[in-house]
């Protein structure tokens, strides 16, 4: 049984910072995607999906927070996009405490 409540923010509307000015095209309408099940005891594979198909050369700058305010992982993912609808990423559903989680992704120039 899939478990909604450990990845409860993430699950039902993830936060989502966008940088302005993406090197990799409008980034206005781009969407982290969260999975529609989550089993604490397996990774999760979250996606950011391009709202037009991307090229180019970048960071994706992912940070998971708890509502206790507490930072879960941090990571930057190097990107180089050809004509890419989405990127995809795991996340450790272990390494949640709260119910409530934060998950933001930032795209970065290179």
């Amino acid at each position: 049984m899939g478990d909604r409540g450990i990845f409860g923010a993430l699950a039902m509307g993830a936060a989502l910072f966008l940088a302005l000015g993406n090197p990799l095209g409008d980034a206005a309408a781009d969407e982290l995607v969260p999975p529609d099940a989550v089993e604490r005891t397996q990774p999760i594979e979250v996606a950011y999906r391009f709202e037009h198909p991307a090229t180019g050369h970048g960071f994706l700058d992912i940070e998971w927070s708890d509502v206790d305010g507490r930072l879960v992982e941090r990571r930057r993912i190097p990107l180089d996009l050809a004509d890419a609808a989405e990127v995809a990423f795991p996340l450790d559903a272990t390494r949640a405490v709260t119910m409530k989680n934060r998950l933001t992704a930032q795209l970065a120039p290179l």
